[in-house]
């Protein structure tokens, strides 16, 4: 499967597999040919101060 932006829209849930949390940052594998980082304050509409926090709420 080849990552385009184009396939996703505004709204849109996309489900992905985190492989490795960093202080601001998370690896994550949405099964597309490459590997995405999302940033701290793209991973939760709360303010958060770790991934972690993100993954409990």
């Amino acid at each position: 499967m080849s990552f385009s932006l184009d396939r996703f829209q505004l709204g849109d849930i996309i489900t992905g597999k985190i492989i490795k949390l960093e202080p601001t940052d998370v690896l994550v594998d949405f099964y597309t040919d490459q590997l995405a980082y999302v940033p701290l304050l793209e991973l939760s509409l709360n303010e958060i101060q770790s991934p972690e926090e993100a993954a409990a709420k």
